[in-house]
């Protein structure tokens, strides 16, 4: 119904107050329709949560709460390749994404090398506040270094 109300409006272009009318009521037809989706979702929520508390069947309960605690599968990643044209699989998407990001991220500079050398003291060295206001920052249950030392302990 809402969809033959978009083709109707889509032609009748020229007649704005026509327009405005078929406007208001594919508007009006998508609140009805959420709004019952809403109920449908209600009252299916609550006959699963019946059948929780009134059976004594751990098997029916399982199945019941399984069901409530489902989750709605995500929406596909739509990639498009250079030609502008939707790409099928999974490994293609990872490339054309993976390019992307390297194109964004590397420039024309060459890569960084890693330091040779003794090591230099600092400029300027930490202050003991600094030190301490960066342990109590770290996660707990995490070992940042390759000593592998828990947060908790600095």
């Amino acid at each position: 119904m809402r969809k033959k109300l978009r083709i109707e409006l889509e032609s009748y272009n020229q007649d704005s107050s026509q327009n405005r009318e078929l406007k208001k009521s594919v508007n009006r037809i998508g609140r009805a329709i959420k709004k019952c989706m809403k109920v449908l979702e209600t009252l299916w929520a609550d006959r699963l949560a019946a059948e929780i508390t009134s059976t004594d069947d751990v098997r029916a309960m399982f199945e019941a709460v399984r069901s409530l605690a489902k989750v709605k599968d995500p929406k596909p990643i739509v990639v498009h390749n250079q030609d502008g044209i939707p790409v099928g699989t999974d490994k293609a998407k990872a490339d054309i994404i993976k390019e992307w990001y390297e194109k964004k991220f590397t420039g024309n500079e060459p890569p960084l090398t890693p330091f040779v050398g003794p090591p230099k003291p600092l400029d300027v060295p930490n202050k003991p506040i600094e030190v301490e206001v960066a342990a109590k920052a770290l996660q707990n249950g995490k070992a940042n270094g390759p000593d592998n030392t828990p947060n908790e302990l600095l």
